[in-house]
């Protein structure tokens, strides 16, 4: 059975050196953010547990999908098989199972006795409006369909019962709760701590709004998501999670919610946006507080996974003789799209990216290259466009486009240009310079001589 605990032993067990355990008291207020930014400095990328926190008896976990090596060894596979296997496997769905009981409703809190504000919420930032929470998975249901969606949306803590949520405009959890709002109904939302990383990836999933997320978890995990019902009775939450708040979002009420420090490494201002009271608060006899360190390498990685393998699909019909996709580190896991191709005709790039700004609205540059450019080397990119790329005709500017309303670079309500950069050699390949190179067995006998690790072909 896959759970954050299962998963916490699994990466002490198979990979230790990407386990840290931190010995000393850890404040929720800013020292959280300041440890796993300093590791960041230092190029290590580990599963962070705090067992003493300031203030809670509620020890914090963070960082369980830190690097693509965690997420892959989440789902069994190489890293370099981590989008691929994502790919097939969340086409091929698993139902639910509903069971009678779970651990994370061994305490139930509600009335009188709940209290939101006792478990550690992370405050990340300076200019954070307060506490957040980071790593819940609000679920919902279509009030149409009854369909289910699982969502990261970021929560800013208010008072005992109170959260102000920032919902992104079009996505599915947009939908439900609009339709709520038509029928002057509330929408019966539950948010859930305490996840392992494939219930984390499925609810990141681009499927179609008609595809229940959840299925596509189970997909994940080759096994039934264990769901239990809701002490309010309205959802179905996961049985074997840490932490459940159960609520619902108030129709045509908004309050400021932000400023934020956001995945673009900047706070976001504060904006009118939807309230949610929580009614029920339900958690494991003992529960770890899970969160994610905003703006980090977990809350920029983590959703490229899925876009790359949403976003090859649909690129590649534009070009069959596509390569490969990265949604890069650097684009914030969501701005810069880096392709490589079997360029076979001229306008082939325009049409890649054409497609996957059609395909993913947070896309803001998109960066073609030619099949020997590897794409998961930034310099290698940046090389391709230092030396095949010549402004005055290889980029190409589309304004007007929607994207992100959490750009700050944004015209106003997500409004922002998009570019393409045509880094692929002219005419073609074949035809243009060619790349400095060493015999390949003379190279694999100096790595031998100097001892070095091989490289790839």
């Amino acid at each position: 059975m896959k759970t954050l605990r299962s998963f916490i032993e699994e990466v002490k067990t198979k990979h230790p050196e990407d386990y840290l355990e931190y010995p000393y008291e850890v404040d929720p207020r800013f020292e959280v953010t300041a440890i796993v930014e300093e590791l960041i400095r230092v190029n290590r990328y580990p599963t962070l547990f705090f067992p003493r926190v300031k203030g809670s008896s509620c020890p914090i976990v963070v960082g369980v999908t830190a690097s693509r090596k965690l997420m892959a060894l989440a789902m069994g596979v190489s890293p370099s098989d981590l989008v691929s296997e994502f790919r097939k496997r969340e086409q091929q769905l698993v139902p639910p199972q509903i069971v009678a009981s779970g651990p994370v409703q061994e305490v139930v809190k509600k009335g009188r006795d709940l209290e939101i504000t006792e478990l550690p919420h992370i405050t990340a930032h300076e200019a954070d409006a307060g506490p957040y929470i980071t790593a819940g998975l609000m679920i919902a249901k279509d009030p149409e369909t009854g369909i289910r969606n699982s969502a990261f949306i970021r929560c800013q803590i208010v008072d005992r019962e109170t959260a102000y949520i920032h919902i992104h405009p079009g996505k599915h959890l947009d939908v439900y709760h609009k339709k709520a709002e038509r029928m002057d109904k509330p929408l019966p939302v539950a948010v859930v701590l305490g996840s392992h990383p494939l219930w984390m990836l499925g609810s990141l999933s681009l499927v179609p709004i008609d595809v229940d997320e959840l299925d596509v978890v189970g997909g994940l995990m080759r096994e039934p998501l264990r769901l239990v019902r809701s002490v309010t009775g309205d959802l179905e939450v996961m049985a074997d999670a840490e932490i459940v708040l159960e609520g619902e979002v108030l129709p045509h009420v908004r309050a400021q919610e932000g400023p934020f420090g956001e995945f673009t490494g900047y706070a976001v201002g504060s904006r009118p946006r939807p309230v949610v009271k929580f009614k029920v608060l339900t958690h494991r006899k003992d529960p770890i507080y899970q969160t994610i360190s905003s703006g980090a390498t977990e809350h920029c990685l983590m959703p490229a996974v899925a876009k790359e393998s949403y976003v090859f699909g649909i690129a590649k019909g534009a070009c069959p003789t596509l390569q490969n996709i990265h949604c890069a580190y650097t684009g914030r896991g969501r701005f810069h799209y880096f392709v490589s191709m079997d360029k076979q005709a001229q306008g082939q790039p325009r049409n890649v990216a054409m497609a996957i700004f059609g395909a993913d609205l947070l896309a803001k540059q998109v960066v073609v290259v030619d099949k020997d450019v590897d794409i998961f080397d930034e310099k290698e990119v940046l090389w391709a466009i230092a030396t095949r790329l010549q402004g005055d005709t290889d980029i190409v500017n589309i304004p007007g486009g929607l994207g992100s309303d959490l750009d700050p670079s944004n015209h106003g309500e997500g409004i922002q240009c998009k570019t393409i950069f045509d880094a692929t050699a002219k005419p073609s390949l074949e035809k243009f310079a060619v790349r400095n190179s060493v015999p390949r067995e003379v190279v694999m006998r100096m790595q031998r001589q100097l001892g070095l690790p091989e490289s790839g072909a």
